[in-house]
């Protein structure tokens, strides 16, 4: 877990999904790492899920670049 500073200057808490070099994607409420859905069962809402937006679309896979982590 890490705590960043929104754009709106709130404190926010966000989980670390990826490293650098991990693919990520969010699809239908679901996050894959790596191909591999995430059981996030341990540490999130059963309720809760997970949506794309503009910065990765539901479907759409990224790539964590070097020197950076995917939140």
């Amino acid at each position: 877990m890490v705590v960043v500073q929104s754009p709106q200057g709130n404190q926010v808490i966000k989980r670390v999904i990826g490293f650098a070099g991990d693919t990520i994607m969010i699809k239908d409420g679901e996050v894959y790492l790596n191909g591999d859905k995430l059981n996030e069962q341990e540490y999130i809402n059963l309720n809760s899920q997970t949506y794309g937006d503009t910065f990765l679309a539901d479907g759409k896979t990224v790539t964590v670049p070097a020197n950076s982590y995917f939140v």
